[in-house]
């Protein structure tokens, strides 16, 4: 026994205490700042999270519950249009096959994560040349829409970031986007039933799926209200 080193002092171990609560704090503030610092990703690299971009900016900050009646109004005057002018017809090969390949992200078929990561490349090249692709390939576009809308709505879910945009700023953009899909959606449509059956069910089932993924963020209680 006589070779056990000394008992600690109880005030020691009290200011050892003490660090180690400082330090689990200052990791928990690091933690919490990293939405705002470390976890955005701009053009240039890692930056201060924004608020929402231009596309978010496009609508109102308003309640859970007046946003899902702003999407909701949005929706009603869809419900009933026939498919994109011309389907897929006019399209460039690249954007009928990337269409065919979206499919099941929409209409809710079996699709690998490896599947979704297919689609993106074409996917940013629709977005980056959104004016140009809107005139000559609206189905394309709309579908793009689609999927950028499904794709903010889950991270605001998980709480990431969309690029430069905290998670929050996620749900607001996609209100935006939901905007610009509609106003799409009305101008492009097809006066007459036609011969695009496939290409109206991909549109009219992604369309339900956007709307139920936003019912199921704005009546949750811990919803955002941005």
């Amino acid at each position: 026994l006589k070779h056990l080193p000394p008992p600690i002092p109880f005030f020691a171990v009290l200011s050892i205490l003490g660090m180690a609560w400082q330090l689990l704090a200052a990791v928990l503030l690091v933690a919490a700042v990293g939405e705002n610092l470390g976890r955005c990703q701009g053009p240039n690299g890692p930056q201060a999270c924004e608020d929402y971009t231009h596309v978010g900016s496009l609508v109102e900050a308003k309640t859970s519950s007046e946003s899902f009646v702003e999407v909701v109004h949005a929706w009603l005057p869809l419900q009933y249009l026939e498919e994109p002018e011309g389907g897929a017809e006019g399209c460039d090969f690249e954007f009928q096959q990337w269409v065919k390949k979206a499919r099941p992200f929409l209409i809710g078929e079996n699709a690998t994560f490896e599947d979704h990561q297919a689609l993106l490349p074409v996917q940013n090249k629709i977005m980056a040349n959104y004016e140009e692709v809107a005139s000559q390939c609206p189905v394309a576009w709309l579908v793009a829409l689609l999927l950028k809308i499904r794709s903010n709505l889950r991270h605001n879910i998980q709480g990431m970031p969309c690029a430069r945009v905290h998670s929050a700023g996620c749900l607001r953009d996609a209100r935006g986007y939901w905007q610009i899909y509609a106003e799409t959606r009305l101008a492009s449509a097809a006066k007459s039933a036609g011969k695009h059956e496939e290409v109206r069910e991909t549109i009219k089932k992604g369309e339900e799926r956007v709307l139920d993924e936003f019912r199921q963020i704005f009546v949750h209680p811990h919803a955002l209200d941005l």
